[in-house]
């Protein structure tokens, strides 16, 4: 409390006294008495046996005041610290198993640290997520103390009380680590999307590295982290040296640690990302982003993943694609991984298969593929066959490939009627919107075009016409269309059959065939549609194309970006349509290039850039702007570094210099440079001005109150200055008198 003696009342101001503000209740509060579908998960515990918990309302004044000094730390840019690792006060440390306890201290310290963190971040508006819009078992994995610890009564061995932490596999590191250490340097941040926040935490996944032996061997730990417990999240991102080969990575505890080291990373951020046992193995489960899934804690950086050139957010699956997978049971973990792999054929299984020399399913290396599929399946999309036609386009020893029908033509096809029936032809067509292509292979009984398509959405076709010019999809003769919903036959622009998609799959084969005089259109293998050719004797040109950009088909057209003859000039100029990159050419392959230009290197294009000459993941992150009168000083969308003008009595002079805090500091009656509200001297005697006309020689009283004399000259208790009736009592007005005039009547005293 802070007391003001104004004029003999005593005036107290209750408020809440904190470094360099002052709050009439602390933020936390306000939040959490606004939003008590939180505050009833911000609970400790604070006895195992029997459990006792406490919610938020009912801790006591110390804790919530640790509560308090750390989020204002944390405005100051000071964010929560803590011993790390905590010291393991497992009572058997050379047991081989690993346990991981804390003292109730070191539990605490950790648990209000990330509290604090992320009550700042949500009551300050850092991320455009708001954990006020969560469900009540998600709002729990951030504030509830259950999410982090499980509180011990046998507890070293000699029945006090104490906490182990949830997982074993990764104990969390202290705020101020995480955003110095791992949040800003691997622009980790997206404060605008969850999303991309942990796409960027999956990315930086990549670089971590599966430990070796056992998991739950102390013995193990020290090996790898020089440390006889979970492995701590600071050495995991700082790297540490393997004693038993000395040998420096980035050691995770294999899926799990990588589960539970995501959790650790998300939870500050207010994102729920939970580690979920499965078979043997840990997932990722993010309820709050489209309920996703990782489908193994190990698919950022397994070695078929780290071989593919992806993002890898593609890792990520939705609850409708994960429910195919069993719901995650074990014998679908790391499917999404040859998922991909199927799409991608990355270069490590192109490694191995070639090095096993053998083109069938009994290859090792491809059984992961055939558990999970099936050989129908791989033989309706060509497995082998595509493997095969990798080997030979990416120049792999003859000796290493099986036996492949495909053929590559060259990039100008010349017309011919000499192609051999059995020839199969996939050659890859690059992106482009629109884009539509063609050969001028002759097409004819036995004959056959197909598209390999990797991703349906929108539309990708494959058509076949007599016209030997390029046409789009509603000018062909022929056409086979295919979107996610569904599955089109056009002729000439018209729809000859329709019927919804039913695959599940992000690989389809379209074909288009002659057969007997006879039109024919298949989806992967199955015959949908039949029809006659209207023109079985001329010549027919295979084409393909697509509305929009898809990811990639592979077809029997041309290979590239290329002109309208499927030629260039290499060194030529062109427009890749990327507002990124300039001096755009064609390379000796006809791809269109330029240079990616970003001046101030942090990864966002100059085109894009919204804080040129400085690093745009800085937006939302905590600053000082070195202005006493701001708090919550943050980098706004210009990189410019602000904060709150903080000015609780609204007088226009901030909190740190307000004179009379409570008051209004511009208002000063006697000119003594001391604001009326808080000024306590007076001159006795002298003259002031009271405000009141009745009164002369106003002079402060030794309690400095300015008063004067009543004046009343005809003591008729109305002062003079107000007198309608000088000399006489003004009460007499309106009263009955005799006027000694026998005219009148009704005589009563006048105003004057």
């Amino acid at each position: 409390m802070i007391f003001f003696i104004k004029k003999g009342l005593l005036i107290i101001l209750c408020v809440y006294l904190l470094p360099n503000m002052i709050y009439a209740q602390h933020p936390i509060d306000n939040f959490l008495n606004a939003n008590p579908h939180v505050a009833s998960e911000v609970v400790w515990c604070t006895q195992a046996s029997p459990l006792i918990t406490v919610e938020y309302a009912n801790w006591d004044a110390a804790m919530k005041s640790e509560l308090y000094n750390l989020y204002d730390g944390i405005a100051i840019g000071n964010y929560p610290d803590f011993t790390h690792p905590f010291d393991n006060v497992y009572y058997d440390l050379n047991n081989a198993n690993i346990r991981q306890y804390l003292t109730i201290e070191d539990a605490k310290a950790m648990y209000l640290a990330y509290l604090a963190t992320s009550l700042y971040f949500e009551i300050n508006n850092r991320f455009s997520w708001s954990i006020t819009q969560y469900p009540t078992e998600d709002i729990r994995g951030i504030v509830h103390y259950s999410s982090m610890l499980i509180p011990k009564y046998d507890f070293a061995n000699n029945y006090t009380q104490g906490f182990t932490t949830i997982h074993k596999y990764s104990l969390y590191a202290p705020p101020a680590y995480l955003m110095t250490n791992f949040y800003v340097p691997n622009n980790i941040i997206e404060p605008s999307s969850a999303y991309r926040t942990y796409a960027n935490v999956l990315n930086y996944s990549e670089g971590l590295r599966h430990s070796t032996g056992s998991l739950n061997n102390a013995d193990n730990a020290e090996n790898h982290w020089h440390y006889r417990g979970a492995p701590p999240a600071q050495r995991i991102i700082d790297g540490t040296t393997r004693q038993s080969d000395n040998v420096f990575a980035h050691f995770t505890a294999g899926c799990h640690g990588t589960a539970s080291f995501h959790q650790g990373v998300c939870r500050l951020l207010n994102i729920p990302a939970y580690y979920i046992f499965n078979g043997g193995h840990a997932i990722v489960h993010l309820p709050t982003l489209d309920s996703l899934f990782i489908t193994h804690g190990d698919d950022p950086y397994s070695r078929i993943t780290k071989s593919m050139n992806l993002d890898n957010k593609t890792l990520l699956v939705n609850k409708h694609h994960f429910t195919p997978y069993g719901n995650g049971g074990s014998s679908y973990v790391g499917k999404r991984v040859v998922d991909l792999d199927i799409n991608e054929l990355s270069t490590y299984t192109l490694d191995r298969f070639c090095a096993a020399n053998n083109s069938s399913y009994t290859n090792s290396e491809i059984s992961i593929a055939v558990n999970f599929y099936g050989e129908a399946f791989l033989d309706s999309i060509r497995y082998l066959d595509r493997l095969n036609y990798a080997l030979d386009a990416e120049g792999y020893p003859n000796n290493c490939t099986g036996n492949t029908n495909y053929v590559e033509y060259p990039i100008n096809w010349t017309s011919t009627s000499n192609v051999n029936t059995a020839d199969k032809r996939l050659i890859k067509i690059a992106t482009e919107n629109p884009f539509s292509a063609r050969s001028n292979t002759v097409i004819e009984n036995g004959h056959w075009v197909e598209a390999v398509v990797y991703n349906t959405q929108p539309r990708a076709w494959v058509g076949i016409d007599a016209a030997a010019t390029d046409q789009d999809l509603l000018q062909l003769e022929y056409a086979l269309s295919m979107t996610e919903n569904t599955i089109d036959i056009y002729n000439n622009g018209n729809i000859v059959f329709s019927a919804p998609n039913p695959h599940t799959f992000t690989i389809a084969y379209l074909k288009i065939s002659i057969e007997n005089n006879q039109m024919k259109y298949a989806i992967n293998g199955h015959t949908i549609y039949q029809q006659a050719l209207n023109n079985p004797n001329i010549e027919h040109t295979v084409f393909a194309g697509g509305d929009e950009p898809l990811s990639e088909i592979n077809t029997i057209v041309s290979n590239s970006q290329q002109t309208a003859n499927n030629t260039c000039t290499a060194g030529t100029a062109c427009d890749d349509g990327n507002n990124c990159t300039i001096n755009d050419v064609y390379d000796a392959n006809c791809n269109c290039t330029g240079t990616f230009q970003d001046a101030d290197n942090d990864g966002v294009c100059d085109a894009n850039d919204q804080c040129p000459g400085l690093n745009d993941s800085l937006i939302g992150i905590t600053c000082n702007d070195s202005e006493a009168c701001t708090t919550g000083d943050v980098y706004d969308a210009n990189c410019n570094c602000t904060g709150t003008f903080q000015d609780a009595d609204n007088d226009g002079v901030c909190d740190a210099n307000d004179v009379c805090p409570g008051g209004d500091d511009t208002i000063d009656s006697d000119n003594d440079g001391i604001p009326d509200f808080c000024d306590s001297a007076c001159n006795v005697g002298a003259a002031c001005n009271d405000g009141n006309v009745c009164t002369t020689g106003d002079v402060y009283d030794a309690n400095c109150n300015c008063a004067g004399t009543l004046q009343d000259a005809d003591n008729d208790d109305v002062c003079d200055a107000n007198d309608a009736c000088p000399g006489l009592n003004d009460n007499l007005i309106g009263t009955t008198c005799d006027d000694s005039d026998p005219n009148t009547i009704n005589d009563t005293w006048g105003s004057n």
